[in-house]
């Protein structure tokens, strides 16, 4: 039987094999696995439109996934999955100038409630991932402390019957 051999490197193996070594990020090789989990359960009636902080995470967080749960408890709401600059100055990333094109990132100079996912119908009950493919922004390393947050969009939540929950699924250190 015949060896097999690579004939193309991801960026982090040709990083890692390179003359000069290019050392690898805690968050892209042997980093720790971080959960940070929500639960939303207004009390009182929250209208179309109204922004939720569901999580906020550090600066150098590689996003992996999000799971957003519903019970489903409104008929016609749906939810954008975004991202929101912890510090209040509406640009999430500190130095839009400051990118690796190597390691996929985004720039992100504005806050974004659509960044992690759209249309999530939290309408029916169920699982909704979010920040799970490229395309939603899989792998983004924050450039500071941010907030994951959801945005109601056709209706609202009823207050005392819906809920959301969940976690987000983050490497660090």
């Amino acid at each position: 039987m015949s060896a097999i051999t690579l004939t193309q490197n991801s960026q982090q193996l040709a990083d890692g094999n390179g003359v000069p070594l290019t050392y690898l990020r805690a968050n892209e090789l042997g980093g720790r696995v971080r959960h940070a989990f929500f639960y939303f359960a207004p009390a009182s009636n929250v209208a179309a439109g109204q922004v939720i902080g569901l999580c906020r995470l550090p600066v150098g967080a590689r996003i992996v996934e999000g799971k957003l749960l519903s019970n489903g408890a409104v008929s016609t709401a749906v939810a954008n999955v975004g991202l929101i600059a912890a510090d209040g100055s509406g640009i999430p990333d500190a130095n839009t100038s400051d990118y690796d094109p190597g390691n996929g990132q985004t720039v992100v100079s504005a806050d974004s409630g659509t960044f992690f996912a759209t249309g999530l119908t939290i309408a029916t009950a169920g699982s909704y991932n979010f920040a799970d493919t490229i395309a939603n922004n899989n792998g983004y390393v924050l450039q500071k402390d941010c907030y994951i947050a959801a945005t109601l969009g056709t209706a609202g939540m009823t207050g005392g019957t819906h809920v959301l929950q969940g976690h987000v699924t983050y490497v660090l250190d």
